[in-house]
């Protein structure tokens, strides 16, 4: 990831970072529809399920069910752009590539892609 990365860009995710106090989050859900659901459950069933303010669920919304859809997202700077409004994050749940999984597993370029995603959090959170 040399060289001059271009600026994230997705409105939804800047309107979220704004509307959302800097440093709030200390941990971080990423990836599959599955992060989404538990958001519409926290509004629809709250005596059931009650959102948790230290968590940032990132899921459902971005795209990022697919290992590539995430690596698009960090190479747009989604993760600088994540850690300049939300500094404090320790811990990052992935849950993406479901998609590519066969009976023999993963792809070998589907664990490179991941590797590539943890490395790339580690890179800009390493304290996570």
């Amino acid at each position: 990831m040399a060289g001059k990365r271009p600026a994230f860009t997705d409105e939804y995710l800047i309107r979220h970072f704004k509307t959302n106090p800097r440093g709030q989050y200390t941990i971080a859900f990423l990836g599959t529809t599955l992060f989404g659901r538990l958001k519409w459950y926290a509004a629809h069933e709250p005596r059931i399920f009650k959102e948790n303010p230290c968590i940032l669920n990132l899921g459902g919304h971005l795209g990022a069910d697919r290992i590539q859809n995430v690596l698009a997202l960090i190479d747009q700077g989604f993760l600088r752009s994540l850690q300049n409004h939300q500094p404090n994050l320790q811990s990052f749940y992935l849950q993406m590539g479901t998609d590519h999984l066969t009976e023999n597993g993963l792809s070998n370029s589907a664990v490179q892609d991941y590797v590539r995603v943890v490395k790339s959090i580690q890179e800009e959170f390493p304290n996570a």
